[in-house]
């Protein structure tokens, strides 16, 4: 039986390589040596240096890499299709999770994505790449406000990345638990949730202080239940190792 992996990531700088040994676990799952990665920037309106800092991670991690532009191109239907049935992985950045989800929808790209999911092509994201899978998320991309919204609906659960950063997102998503009782899905930083077609396979995290939790509401109290993780070897150079590499110091 094919897999379906999607793997949903808390948060974390792509630019200063905090997530890199996520997205070389990313890679590894695609089964393939060269793997095709394809970036789907949308949320970010197509910004240039993310496209430019994807191309550095996953080309230096054996990646040839595509772009997918929704709205700084123009594609034909046909293209899409090639686009993304044609690579062994996909990953949706973070931003505006709401830009994100009319572009893909405007563009019949999710119906693509899933067909793509289907065959066994592993798809990720980051903040809103990790909720548009899901049932619906916890998002600031509506008037700069905490709102709940909508997602794909593959996935189930009321999602949110960015829990431990962000004390207020945290206070907001418990409260809407509480209120309509929803099972949630907490993610941190540096952590990502794995999933095989729709139940959750593991979790992956840099260190101990980052994880994921389901969040529920019980007899009046919320209640969370940690995931059991697997810690990844962080390898990411302090940065002024890096900046002394760089200029050949």
């Amino acid at each position: 039986m094919t897999k379906q992996t999607i793997v949903a990531i808390g948060g974390g700088s792509l630019r200063r390589r905090e997530t890199e040994k996520i997205d070389q676990h990313n890679i590894g799952m695609s089964g393939s040596r060269n793997p095709r990665a394809l970036f789907i920037p949308a949320a970010s309106l197509d910004n240039p240096a993310y496209v430019k800092h994807f191309e550095e991670v996953y080309g230096a991690n054996g990646c040839k890499v595509d772009i997918l532009l929704l709205f700084k191109e123009r594609y034909a239907p046909a293209q899409i299709e090639e686009m993304i049935l044609s690579s062994d992985l996909v990953y949706v950045g973070g931003g505006n999770t709401l830009f994100l989800y009319n572009a893909l929808r405007f563009y019949n790209a999710d119906a693509v994505l899933k067909r793509a999911w289907e065959r066994g092509t592993v798809l990720s994201g980051l903040s809103a790449g990790c909720i548009i899978w899901h049932d619906r998320g916890l998002t600031d991309s509506i008037h700069k406000k905490f709102v709940e919204m909508g997602g794909l609906s593959w996935l189930p659960r009321f999602v949110t990345p960015h829990y431990l950063r962000e004390p207020k997102r945290k206070a907001i998503f418990k409260g809407i638990i509480a209120a309509r009782g929803y099972e949630g899905l907490a993610i941190d930083d540096n952590c990502a949730v794995v999933y095989e077609g729709t139940s959750i396979k593991e979790v992956v995290s840099l260190g101990e202080g980052y994880g994921a939790r389901i969040v529920r509401a019980e007899k009046g109290d919320i209640t969370t239940v940690e995931f059991d993780k697997t810690l990844l070897e962080h390898r990411v150079e302090p940065l002024r190792t890096r900046l002394k590499e760089k200029l050949g110091r």
